[in-house]
């Protein structure tokens, strides 16, 4: 994986398979680049595969992020200016997880969306 600067989660890679449970081993998975650059696009696929009980287990692992400035939200009756949302699309074998989160600067994460539910900033004092 080439190395971005941000932040950083470690996913132990793991899966059920005939009955059993498979661990493929860990991967670092960038969650937020930094710096967050309007229009960027990273992603990371790979195909993990283990000799288990005399087959080939495999794990597809793919994680795309893509960055775009939207400008103001307004959220709480609060207008946040500049803000960038954050596409994520994670699919691990045959789950895929699609979220869109909402950054302000000088504030962080103030809204996330994840299979049609909405979860917004309730409170904050740093304005």
């Amino acid at each position: 994986m080439k190395d971005f600067s941000g932040i950083y989660h470690k996913r132990s890679i793991v899966k059920t398979y005939n009955g059993d449970k498979v661990e493929f081993g860990d991967i670092m998975e960038l969650y937020l680049p930094n710096p967050i650059i309007d229009n960027d696009i990273f992603t990371y696929n790979k195909i993990f595969k283990k000799v288990f009980g005399g087959d080939t287990a495999t794990f597809y692992y793919s994680n795309s992020i893509k960055i775009e400035l939207i400008g103001d939200l307004e959220i709480m009756r609060k207008k946040f200016h500049s803000c960038y949302l954050v596409e994520r699309i994670l699919i691990l074998d045959y789950d895929t997880i699609q979220t869109k989160e909402y950054y302000a600067p000088d504030i962080g994460l103030v809204r996330i969306e994840e299979n049609g539910k909405i979860w917004d900033l309730k409170e904050c004092s740093l304005y």
